[in-house]
């Protein structure tokens, strides 16, 4: 774009806070933010493209395959292809899929988006066996619907793509798991492959939700959506949170086992998690569990040890980066963790959120 400095090539842009992809025409005066692969819609467009330029690659090279965009892990998407032969992936196959990716994008193939009345798009879907898609738009209640191809194939994704594959340049695919690793550019250097991170916890608890999900006979958001027209909404958030409940309770359980334990005795339970994912939330309800058991937990939180705001460490564009692991004084924490642990008072502070300093104002532990 010209007299547009950007790091990084343009991907995609917010027209009046709606993120649209480059083709989007402007008839009238709009607010317009251009977006590049370092912002998280900018991430989003990318990946959904690069998801789609997988599909269309797999189903070149094996016609009768199914691959399911499992979850984000490791950095990457993990993806499972069932390629209709019964037969599992190989190297091999994984070889052909990566060459006829590579091929696509240096034949920069544009992604093209159509218009179509919701009941034409299923119909095609349901033509092509993509039933989750079909479940998807029978419960948007939308009657009209966008929907893209590529080349001769159809895909359905609710977010702008981008404009053809040759934007798709860093990518890789490797073996993983039962299936495949579909890695992505690093958020904070697009130029490059975000580097590999093993996570075997976290994918088994993805399986596991996935188990129960099917339990539930719910594979996909389409299911979820008839379950609630169905008005099995509030059996749904029961089950979710027995499930929850239950697991807390063998945790709970796992504790009091490994506080009994005469060799090595648990000591310390660290709870950890990105902002606002519920650690507060799920340390009371594991308190309670624990009680339960016949244990006395003293809690405190990691928030009151955070840094005095003007310390908090900046993203590139200046904003805080509240989630950068220098946000917390990890060394008072770990000092007032070892006095605890050795029986000893501390006086814990307590952090201001409106003035951004830590505070003291008698609180002992």
């Amino acid at each position: 774009i010209d007299g547009l400095q950007t790091s990084y090539p343009i991907i995609a842009a917010k027209v009046n806070n709606v993120v649209q992809g480059l083709k989007y025409r402007a008839f009238n005066s709009r607010s317009v933010e251009f977006l590049d692969y370092t912002s998280y819609n900018g991430r989003s467009v990318y990946c959904n493209s690069l998801c789609f330029l997988l599909c269309k690659a797999a189903k070149d090279v094996f016609p009768e395959c199914k691959v399911v965009i499992r979850r984000p892990i490791s950095k990457g998407y993990y993806c499972t292809v069932d390629k209709g032969d019964g037969n599992p992936l190989s190297a091999q196959d994984l070889d052909m899929i990566t060459s006829r990716m590579k091929a696509i994008v240096e034949a920069d193939i544009p992604f093209r988006r159509h218009e179509v009345l919701v009941e034409q798009a299923i119909e095609m879907f349901r033509g092509l066996g993509y039933q989750d898609k079909v479940r998807l738009l029978e419960t948007s209640g939308d009657i009209y619907v966008n929907y893209y191809t590529l080349e001769d194939t159809p895909d359905y994704y609710y977010e702008a793509l981008l404009p053809s594959t040759g934007y798709l340049n860093v990518w890789s695919l490797t073996m993983y798991r039962d299936g495949l690793l579909l890695r992505v550019p690093n958020r904070h250097a697009p130029n490059e492959l975000a580097p590999f991170v093993e996570q075997p916890k976290t994918f088994d608890v993805f399986a596991e939700n996935m188990k129960w999900n099917r339990i539930m006979g719910l594979d996909n958001v389409g299911d979820v959506n008839l379950a609630c027209q169905r008005g099995e909404a509030s059996d749904l958030i029961k089950i979710a949170e027995a499930l929850q409940e239950k697991k807390i309770v063998q945790i709970a359980e796992e504790i009091e086992r490994r506080i009994n334990d005469p060799e090595n005795p648990v000591r310390l339970v660290l709870i950890t998690g990105p902002s606002s994912s519920g650690k507060s939330t799920f340390c009371k309800r594991l308190s309670i569990q624990l009680k339960a058991c016949g244990i006395r937990p003293v809690s405190f939180s990691t928030d009151d040890y955070f840094v005095n705001r003007l310390d908090t460490p900046r993203l590139p564009n200046g904003e805080f980066d509240f989630d950068n692991f220098e946000t917390v004084d990890h060394r008072y924490l770990q000092s007032d963790v070892m006095k605890l642990l050795a029986g000893e008072e501390v006086d814990v502070p307590e952090y201001n959120f409106v003035t951004g300093l830590r505070e003291f104002n008698g609180r002992k532990l």
